[in-house]
């Protein structure tokens, strides 16, 4: 919540529920009084990624070069943890491309029936989607639906990394593309972040800690 602004945070003080009247209070009284500071355009060295295609990623024999280079101790052992993953690159948007495409930021598209999930009636923050026919024939694809549309949402700590863990996101899968629609949330999310189109390129990374002990990721 403290990332609304106040305006929007004075309306939840007549909440029907007391807890969100609460919080909103205390959210008000902790708001920052100063301005935000100016907005500044990207620089041509962040534009570069996205007017530039992915480079190659390393290869499992040059990573294990490395390794042994700088932990020779810990090389094969970190060797034995390494799996193939899907790594996103962020794309300019072309005019030829709808929405129904791999992207991140903006806003979701859904079923006619979806309800935007929250917590604690806070919308979760749209992340992006990923249309699955995209990733076949990338190595780590094959765990993943063949067809469908991802999308993803998690809360403001989540989605941001206020913590380790990231304990309130929600994941869908959509089979039919051709039926989803714009969605609507309940309220305006704190944050609709900027669009971008997706590229993939095969990587080869290590799972996350808090993974399963032999589970395989199939993306990163």
């Amino acid at each position: 919540m403290k990332a609304r602004d106040p305006t929007v945070l004075r309306a939840l003080l007549d909440d029907p529920d007391p807890q969100v009247r609460s919080w909103a209070q205390s959210d008000i009284e902790d708001h920052p009084k100063h301005e935000p500071p100016p907005y500044s355009p990207p620089t041509r060295e962040w534009q570069w990624q996205c007017d530039n295609p992915p480079p190659p990623a390393m290869s499992g024999v040059e990573i294990e070069r490395l390794l042994r280079d700088a932990l020779p101790d810990f090389a094969d052992r970190l060797m034995a943890l390494a799996r193939p993953a899907i790594g996103l690159w962020p794309q300019r948007l072309r005019a030829d491309r709808d929405g129904a495409t791999s992207r991140l930021g903006g806003m979701p598209l859904a079923p006619p029936d979806w309800r935007w999930p929250t917590v604690e009636r806070e919308p979760l923050l749209f992340v992006g989607q990923i249309d699955c026919a995209e990733l076949q024939g990338l190595p780590g694809a094959e765990q993943l639906p063949p067809r469908g549309m991802l999308a993803f949402l998690g809360d403001h700590d989540a989605v941001m990394a206020c913590r380790y863990e990231a304990r309130d996101i929600a994941v869908h899968h959509w089979l039919d593309i051709d039926r989803l629609i714009p969605a609507t949330p309940p309220i305006e999310p704190a944050f609709i972040f900027p669009t971008c189109a997706l590229a993939f390129r095969p990587l080869i990374d290590l799972p996350d800690p808090l993974q399963p002990r032999g589970a395989r990721p199939a993306a990163g």
